[in-house]
């Protein structure tokens, strides 16, 4: 299972910053914006992009079909299960952050 939550984050933060590395970055558009609708990702990963920016976006509107879609494109429920906390951390630090008026310094 760790190895799938290093991936997972490794692919979503190469989304954010626009590079492989964290580091890189083309200037196209800025660090921190991403375009998760059209990554070049394997259709399961986006299933499972899609599901968990539900997650961060619209949690009250998760029914049982959005779990099934994901099953559907292979995930367990224990990997299900740690894309939502991971998608839920993030949402509360970022609230946090906003809220206490935190600016990143990078």
């Amino acid at each position: 299972m760790r190895d799938i939550k290093v991936a997972f984050v490794a692919r979503w933060s190469k989304l954010r910053t626009g590079g492989s590395n964290g580091h890189e970055h083309d200037g196209a558009e800025p660090v921190g914006q991403m375009d998760r609708k059209h990554a070049a990702v394997e259709p399961n990963v986006m299933a499972l992009f899609k599901f968990v920016a539900k997650v961060s976006r619209q949690p009250a509107d998760i029914v049982r079909e959005d779990f099934d879609t994901v099953r559907e494109a292979g995930w367990s429920n224990e990997e299900i299960t740690e894309g939502v906390l991971v998608a839920s951390l993030y949402a509360c630090a970022n609230r946090f952050s906003a809220a206490i008026g935190l600016v990143a310094d990078f």
